[in-house]
């Protein structure tokens, strides 16, 4: 049987990404922007605009955290595709 790692319904990436940017740890990500892509790095600068957050990699990618499926391996509950 498949099994993968998912946040609890609800959860958004914000907890955990913040942790890994205090803990200067590397993020892996798995992104669905009109399809799917990969980026990975250090993150660099989380950005918090009312409801919307960016991080910001060490390589200057900035990425709208509600694009983000997966991060290190922790899926999004709704992301089944892969």
């Amino acid at each position: 049987m498949d099994e993968r790692c998912t946040l609890n319904t609800g959860q958004s990436f914000v907890n955990e990404l913040k942790k890994l940017y205090e803990n200067k740890e590397q993020v892996r990500l798995m992104i669905d922007d009109n399809g799917l892509g990969r980026a990975e790095g250090f993150i660099k600068e989380i950005t918090e605009n009312g409801t919307l957050v960016f991080i910001t990699l060490d390589n200057g990618e900035k990425i709208d955290i509600a694009k983000i499926i997966a991060v290190n391996g922790l899926f999004t509950t709704d992301y089944t595709c892969c």
